[in-house]
């Protein structure tokens, strides 16, 4: 994460996020990356046993079981891992498709 910076949002849950009825954002498509991230974050931090749990919740398919693992992860995990993993989702609930000119 960048060093100084950190989120200015109400970053909720990721299984309330990706329920929410909001046409201008498309969870779906965000949680690959963010699971990517999360799979970085975890194996450099050396959780491995966390890394395992999130790619069998990736493997089911199942964007409510991605989501409630990823919630379930930070739950878990030691406070500056913790707060990575917050900044990611922060990343991701942020983000905005860019409009084409």
């Amino acid at each position: 994460m960048i060093e100084g910076f950190s989120c200015q949002r109400n970053v909720k849950p990721i299984e309330a996020w990706v329920q929410e009825d909001n046409p201008d954002v498309c969870p779906p498509c965000i949680m690959q990356p963010l699971t990517s991230y999360y799979l970085g974050a975890l194996e450099k931090a050396g959780a491995h046993e966390h890394a395992r749990k999130l790619e069998s919740a990736w493997n089911s398919g199942d964007l409510l079981t991605i989501a409630k693992t990823l919630d379930t992860i930070k739950d878990e995990v030691a406070a500056p891992l913790k707060k990575d993993l917050i900044e990611l989702d922060c990343f991701a609930q942020s983000y905005k498709e860019s409009e084409e000119n």
